[in-house]
Formats: structure tokens, C-alpha cells, sequence
């Protein structure tokens, strides 16, 4: 088991990036393909969040498979209107770039699951939902819609860091609504990833991950795959993360 840092120059975001990976027997197996879980960080995280407060690189050794996990500052994981292009850093130009770094990267979509905590766990249901034919596994764990969230144009540090993000307008109907993504990639009759949602029912964003549940379900024929499971005793914490990650796993049967 190997447990590498990064220091990643990325073209698309003219920065250096951090990002942190677990991979199995690399130093032997180099011609071997693994399974890949990209994890994503909550907001005012960073690439080591997975490492250092949850059984993450455990679960990993355990079972065989990769880890990656970058850190993309308080984005969201998007395209930001008015700031870097972190969408397609992790969706586009990371896959790319380590799969060229390390050989024992599985390309196939059906070995690339993609999860997320929180903003992470928006994050990941966004990519997941941008990038289908790259990930075909979504594990959102404590994640809405940042359309059903309130936009006070007050001028504070969450209005400033929400038109950096998403603009001033409404986010609905737009590439920044998890909806409007799955609407389109049906219209589009696009490959759809499957969708595996979880969250603390102390959470106290409770309500928002409700309404994504409620959309994902009344979507007929449940082309996505939708399951949901809900944590009677748990809140938004990283205990809640370390068993929803768990679980996942263990519902893919992953390794």
C-alpha cells in the first residue's frame, strides 16, 4: 500500500493543486487495474480530510482499491463564474493526468466511483452528473441542491463567496443545478451514472437533501438507480461520513 502527495500544476487552473493518493501494491502490480473512489472534501476542507478523520486509507488496503483525493479550496467542485475552472480540473483534467501517471488506474466508468461529503457531496453529485461516461458511480453523502438554497445579497463573506461560485442570478435551470443536470443527461439520453445517497437524520441539512431525494425518486422507471439510506442516529459529522463510506462500499461490493 502506497500513500502519496501531490503538488500538482494544473494548466486549466493556472495554480498548484493538492491532492493525496492511496493505491494497493503499486510498487509490484504495476500492469494490475484497480478500482478507483475519488473522494471529495466538505467546504473549507482539504485533500488530507479523508485521511486524517475517517477510516478512508483503512478501507482502502482492505479492499484493494484506489483513493484519490484532491483539494480544490471552498469551489464546489465547479466551473466557477467568476473564478477558476475546477469542474473540469477534477472531472477532465485530473482523471487524465494521473491515469497517464500511473498505470494501474482502471478507465473503465463501471470502476470509477465518485464521493462526496457536504460541498463535496453536491461536488461529487455534480461531476457525477457532468461526467457520466468517466464515473459511473455517485456516493453523495449529506448533499443538496445549492439551487434550494437562499441568495441574501447582503455583501457579506457567504453572498461574496456565492457569486464567485455561481453568479448573482438563480442558480435553477442553470449548469450549477444538480436537477437541471439530471434533466438534461435524460433529454440527452446520455449514459446515466447510478446514484447512491446518504444522510444523518440530525443532519441540519436535513431538509435539502430531502428534496433531492424527493426528485430522484419521482423520476419514473428510477433510471439512475437511486438508493437512499438515512442514518437514524447520526448528524453532519465525519463519524457520519466514515459509516456512509463504509456502507457504500459495501453495497458496490467494491473490492
Amino acid at each position: 500500500m502506497s500513500f502519496i502527495e501531490l503538488m500538482l500544476d494544473s494548466e486549466t487552473l493556472q495554480l498548484t493543486m493538492d491532492v493525496s493518493l492511496v493505491i494497493p501494491g503499486w510498487e509490484h502490480h504495476r500492469t494490475h487495474k484497480y478500482k478507483v473512489v475519488w473522494l471529495y472534501h466538505g467546504g473549507y476542507g482539504d485533500h488530507l480530510d479523508w485521511v486524517n478523520h475517517t477510516n478512508a486509507v483503512r478501507l482502502a488496503e482492505e479492499r484493494g482499491i484506489i483513493l484519490v483525493m484532491p483539494g480544490v479550496h471552498n469551489s464546489c467542485y465547479v466551473d466557477m463564474a467568476n473564478g477558476p475552472a475546477y469542474g473540469t480540473w477534477v472531472g477532465v483534467a485530473l482523471p487524465r493526468l494521473l491515469r497517464k501517471m500511473f498505470t494501474v488506474f482502471s478507465e473503465d466508468r463501471e470502476d470509477n466511483y465518485v464521493c462526496g461529503f457536504s460541498n463535496g457531496g453536491y461536488g461529487c453529485l455534480k461531476i457525477g452528473l457532468t461526467y457520466p461516461e468517466t464515473f459511473g458511480h455517485i456516493g453523495a453523502f449529506a448533499a443538496g441542491d445549492q439551487e434550494d438554497n437562499p441568495f441574501p445579497d447582503d455583501g457579506g463573506d457567504w453572498s461574496r463567496n456565492r457569486i464567485a461560485m455561481f453568479g448573482t442570478g438563480e442558480i435553477q435551470g442553470t449548469e450549477y443545478s444538480l436537477k437541471h443536470c439530471a434533466r438534461k443527461l435524460l433529454q440527452e439520453e446520455r449514459t446515466l451514472p447510478q446514484v447512491y445517497h446518504a444522510c444523518g437524520r440530525f443532519d441540519p441539512w436535513h431538509d435539502k437533501n430531502q428534496l433531492v431525494r424527493h426528485f430522484f425518486q419521482k423520476i419514473e422507471g428510477n433510471p439512475f438507480g437511486y438508493h437512499y439510506r438515512e442514518y437514524e442516529d447520526m448528524g453532519h459529522t465525519y463519524a457520519f461520513i466514515d459509516r456512509a463510506l463504509q456502507d457504500f462500499l459495501e453495497f458496490h461490493q467494491i473490492g
